[in-house]
């Protein structure tokens, strides 16, 4: 048998000022992340969408 080596490198590349891929996953202002299941909810929600918790605060 024979054995070589492989090595697999991948890289990201951060833009600033410009719409991109990544802007899809940020979360609107004023949104809030529910503590118990971590689970975005919108600013106007009162309990989160996936395990009914209370808003903090």
């Amino acid at each position: 048998g024979s054995s070589g080596s492989s090595g697999s490198s991948s890289s990201c590349t951060v833009t600033t000022g410009t719409l991109g891929f990544g802007d899809k996953f940020k979360r609107p202002i004023g949104s809030w992340e529910c503590s118990v299941c971590c689970v975005s909810n919108n600013a106007e929600d009162n309990k989160c969408v996936s395990c009914m918790s209370e808003k903090p605060g």
